[in-house]
């Protein structure tokens, strides 16, 4: 458990390695490994709070965007020169929904939503990256 007054210096594309807590003068007081962190939650310098969970087959953590009937994830993917962004829907057995070779999130979400067709119009002019995901499973959940 991290003390609420340490703090933890916050690197997402770094979270595949490991989680550094420093101190108030940015001491380094300890490293946390992922494969030791269930969940890691905490509110950013806006106040939002950010919540990442352990992948489970990996030793990395994934952040949590949406919380409800479908799951959806922001995972970090190491790759030689950078790191990647990828997305992670679970259906409501919390199993990873399959994603097709060519599938984008657009097309993910329209097969996710097939069942409200008044969805369809707002899934095409997907705008805003994952805060328009986020809206759309909110607004399929609902309705």
């Amino acid at each position: 458990m991290i003390k609420e007054s340490s703090r933890v210096n916050i690197d997402e594309d770094s979270f595949f390695r490991k989680v550094k807590v420093v101190d108030d003068n940015g001491k380094k007081l300890y490293t946390v490994q992922p494969q030791d962190i269930k969940e890691l939650s905490f509110s950013d310098l806006d106040g939002k709070k950010k919540i990442y969970h352990k992948e489970i087959s990996r030793n990395r953590l994934m952040q949590l965007l949406y919380d409800g009937n479908i799951k959806l994830y922001k995972q970090f993917i190491p790759q030689m020169h950078y790191t990647a962004i990828y997305y992670l829907f679970l259906d409501s057995k919390r199993e990873p929904i399959k994603v097709g070779l060519f599938e984008n999130n657009e097309k993910i979400l329209l097969r996710i939503t097939e069942s409200k067709p008044e969805l369809i119009n707002k899934i095409k002019e997907l705008k805003g990256g994952e805060d328009a995901m986020i809206e759309i499973l909110k607004e399929f959940e609902e309705s």
